[in-house]
């Protein structure tokens, strides 16, 4: 069979995951990696259970949507039972639907209805969360989030502020690249997930417990490039200590020096397999 130069699979395994924050979960767990204490719960009567004794707030998220769309507090159990009615019963398109997402859910579901009722099958939907009520514990005392992005052995990180009157930092717009403000754990942990999971490219945001452990929120290939341009320099472990390298780097010349990397790396065993056979 004849050898492929591009890993394949090395690529799916960056990526298969985006939007997914149920396969996240059980990847992370599975993994052994750090996380908030998350539930994802199957079925109406197993939430309800689990929301009369749980403690609040709780963090409440769909499986899709990012820069902090889909991510929500709830306060109560009123607020916990009202969005699992939602997600055990029609399902959930935006998990804070305003009055004018919710008529037009309600038209669809009805247009669906005239159209089975004509023998037409209902027109394929948007991302919708149903039967899944994801569930995360609350992290009190972060007012930022730390966002390490992984390119090879390279780790860039900032420091990504909350939003005013928001426990999301994701999306805010709020960064701080400034590297003596930077926790190192949050650093060693990103580089540890992506060499655990075998990811080419990760983003890692991060929140702390008091205690000062990191938390891996969330996990994807997926990050903006532009930030990673304006980091004065980047991470690498030289052995088991943190060493950090100055100057800017472009991301994208990054990716491109570990792929020719990995090309010239199989290229030198196809040849010394080759002279061994001759």
């Amino acid at each position: 069979m004849k050898e492929k130069f591009v890993d394949v699979d090395g690529g799916r395994r960056s990526c298969w995951l985006f939007d997914d924050k149920i396969a996240q979960t059980y990847l992370l767990r599975a993994a052994n990696l750090p996380t908030p204490r998350t539930w994802i719960l199957w079925n109406y009567e197993e939430a309800l259970e689990f929301l009369r004794g749980a403690t609040y707030p709780l963090v409440a998220k769909l499986s899709f949507g990012f820069r902090g769309l889909n991510v929500g507090l709830l306060r109560d159990r009123a607020e916990a039972e009202s969005l699992a009615h939602r997600v055990f019963g029609e399902g959930v398109f935006r998990l804070h639907e305003t009055p004018l997402a919710l008529l037009r859910s309600s038209l669809r579901r009805f247009r669906d209805v005239l159209r089975r009722r004509a023998g037409h099958a209902p027109k394929p939907l948007p991302d919708q969360q149903r039967n899944a009520l994801l569930l995360q514990e609350f992290v009190a005392g972060n007012d930022f989030d730390t966002r390490v992005n992984v390119i090879g052995d390279r780790a860039f990180a900032w420091r990504r502020e909350n939003a005013p009157n928001d426990f999301r930092a994701s999306g805010a717009n709020r960064q701080k690249l400034e590297p003596s403000q930077i926790d190192r754990a949050p650093i060693r942990l990103a580089l540890r997930a992506a060499r655990t999971l075998n990811m080419r490219t990760a983003a890692v945001d991060m929140l702390l417990r008091k205690e000062g452990e990191p938390l891996i929120s969330e996990i994807s290939f997926f990050f903006e490039p532009f930030i990673v341009r304006r980091c004065q320099g980047h991470y690498v472990l030289a052995g088991e200590q943190l060493q950090w390298v100055d100057g800017a780097v472009e991301p994208e010349t990054a990716i491109l020096d570990d792929f020719l990397e990995q090309v010239a790396a199989r290229l030198d065993r196809r040849l010394s397999h080759e002279r061994l056979l001759a």
